[in-house]
């Protein structure tokens, strides 16, 4: 049994304004070359309006954490909280980051335990300059 690929496809844009947006659908000149009204994203697209939130999200330290989650299933944040040597709430806020982005998601379970489970095994990022 072949284990599917994950990838996590994130597109922005910066605008003449200095800001970053999330790329629309029907924006010309997708990185992906799709264009016009009939482009459609992918389900696991998400648009990112701050590049430096991400950025921050996806530091050295942080993909360590996801790499860890991927390698050793934690069964909660609390048992995630030992193995990393972090926090248990500064751990929780990131996590929650990273479920905002779609990077994680957490198995909700009977009680308040939840199991973080890393959503991709891929983050693919698109910026295009218009």
């Amino acid at each position: 049994m072949s284990r599917r690929s994950k990838t996590l496809h994130v597109e922005m844009v910066l605008h003449h304004d200095g800001s970053w947006r999330e790329l629309s659908p029907g924006d010309a000149g997708n990185a992906d070359g799709r264009s016009g009204p009939s482009a459609k994203k992918p389900v696991n697209d998400r648009g990112v309006t701050e590049l430096d939130t991400l950025s921050r999200l996806l530091s050295a330290r942080n993909v360590e954490l996801l790499k860890l989650i991927r390698a050793r299933k934690p069964q909660s944040i609390a048992e995630l909280a030992k193995m990393s040597g972090r926090p248990k709430a500064s751990l929780t806020l990131t996590l929650k980051r990273f479920s905002k982005y779609g990077i994680v998601r957490f198995i909700e379970t009977p009680g308040v335990r939840k199991i973080p489970v890393v959503a991709c095994n891929r983050l693919r990022i698109d910026i295009a300059i218009t």
